[in-house]
């Protein structure tokens, strides 16, 4: 018989990556899944960057910007204004001193990628040295630079 052991989901899974400190504020980064997302009560924003998101499991506090598809040679493409948006959504609530949270389905592709471009554009990071930090935080993260 197997014993399958499903976690409930709790923000200890989400996987901080970065604390900024703006005046008297701390902004925090965030990178998560699906669990994570359900269990982030205690974030301020949501950025889910999911392919196909189902537009009836969003919350209030949670927008939608997909950053990859899968173009028409199979392969997945990175949406560089996608990415854009994301990183500037990113800078701009952390320096508002807000806990943000960027989750795809697993945590390990898309949601990574775009804390990675995050760095990479608005902390002036090499992608290979963002993707080592995130991944040094959330070590199940894919490196999909080739996306880029």
């Amino acid at each position: 018989m197997l014993i399958y052991h499903v976690s409930e989901p709790s923000l200890e899974m989400a996987n901080l990556v970065l604390t900024e400190k703006y005046g008297d504020k701390f902004g925090r980064l965030y990178i998560g899944d699906m669990w994570d997302r359900l269990a982030a009560t205690q974030m301020d924003v949501i950025i889910n960057v999911l392919e196909d998101p189902d537009p009836t499991e969003q919350f209030d506090r949670e927008f939608v910007v997909p950053i990859a598809s899968v173009g028409i040679d199979g392969q997945i493409h990175a949406n560089h204004n996608a990415l854009n948006r994301v990183a500037e959504a990113i800078h701009k609530n952390m320096k508002a001193g807000k806990k943000v949270m960027v989750h795809c389905a697993a945590g390990q592709e898309r949601s990574p990628l775009a804390v990675v471009w995050f760095l990479h554009t608005k902390r002036g990071m090499d992608l290979e040295a963002a993707y080592d930090m995130v991944r040094s935080k959330r070590p199940q993260t894919m490196d999909c630079l080739d996306w880029l």
